[in-house]
This record gives structure tokens, C-alpha cells and sequence, in this order.
């Protein structure tokens, strides 16, 4: 018993090792998109800060609903000056 319950420890040592790991890839991610959004004084952008993880198909989905969002605030504001 006591043999399988130090590998039980030990698995389970190792999996909050990989997901502490793992939260702070994220914590690190976001907050350099932060301060890059920031020093460019640009609105945050999810298909722009992940894009190095999305599909094909989620990327083209993702540019498609963005240039549906641009040409949709382009004839808002167009409307909006008359």
C-alpha cells in the first residue's frame, strides 16, 4: 500500500507542477498582449493575440467576422457624418 501511495503522490506532485506551469504560460501571454496593447494604443484583439493557435478554418472564420465588424462600424460612421 504505502508504495502505490507515494506514486499516487507523486502523480499527482506532477500534475500540479505542469498545471501551475501551464497557468503561469497563460498569465504570461496575456499580460505581454496587455502591454502591447498598451504601448500601441491599440484595442485587444483576439484573433490578433492567438492567432498562432487557431485552426485554418477558426482563422478565416475569425478575419471573415472582423472584416464584417470593420465594414460595419465604416457605415455607421459614414451614416453617422451626413
Amino acid at each position: 500500500m504505502a508504495a502505490s501511495s507515494e506514486l499516487e503522490m507523486a502523480v499527482d506532485t506532477r500534475s500540479r507542477r505542469t498545471h501551475h506551469r501551464a497557468l503561469r504560460a497563460l498569465g504570461n501571454r496575456l499580460l505581454g498582449t496587455s502591454t502591447d496593447c498598451l504601448r500601441h494604443h491599440t484595442p485587444y484583439d483576439e484573433h490578433t493575440a492567438w492567432a498562432h493557435r487557431m485552426t485554418l478554418d477558426s482563422y478565416d472564420r475569425g478575419i471573415a467576422r472582423a472584416q464584417l465588424a470593420r465594414r460595419m462600424q465604416a457605415t455607421t460612421t459614414v451614416g453617422a457624418n451626413y
